[in-house]
């Protein structure tokens, strides 16, 4: 690239009175130029070295964060009727993966585990384990066993013994 600029200064000839032109021819790494002041023949040269620019910073990497719906320390664990179906069901319900926490629509409590999803009906009163398609509910009468779509116990549930 080059840029070529030309002037006139007149406003205090007893000083300083400079008629100049510039060239500048520039690269990747280095700005050279040339100037005229009235009255000279030899032109006199300027020259910059580009100074690299340091990198943006970069923003901090993302803190690893804990378990889903869990507060900054906290650790999943099964309490209450979650607590009281795993001592029923054991490996079947497998651990929980994230902590506790509500559906805002219903009030239900939910909590995902690595074999399937655990649920406190709240309208029900009624913990609540299935893996997709079977279930098991701890209800005024047990523990009961049933399979299918209902995510409440039906009136044909299975009692576990």
């Amino acid at each position: 690239m080059t840029i070529c600029a030309w002037g006139e200064d007149n406003s205090d000839p007893g000083l300083y009175n400079a008629r100049f032109s510039l060239t500048v021819n520039s690269s990747d790494t280095e700005l050279t130029g040339s100037w005229f002041s009235r009255g000279d023949d030899e032109p006199h040269s300027i020259s910059f070295t580009r100074v690299a620019q340091a990198p943006a910073p970069q923003p901090p990497a993302p803190q690893p964060t804990g378990p889903a719906y869990c507060q900054p320390g906290q650790q999943p664990e099964f309490a209450f009727g979650f607590a009281q179906l795993k001592a029923r069901l054991g490996d079947v319900m497998g651990n929980p993966i994230e902590c506790e926490h509500t559906n805002a629509d219903n009030g239900d409590s939910l909590m995902q585990t690595t074999t399937g999803l655990s649920f406190y009906r709240k309208a029900t009163n009624t913990p609540t384990f299935t893996n997709g398609f079977e279930h098991w509910a701890l209800t005024a009468q047990g523990l009961v066993y049933w399979t299918g779509d209902s995510i409440d116990p039906p009136a044909s549930a299975t009692p576990v013994p």
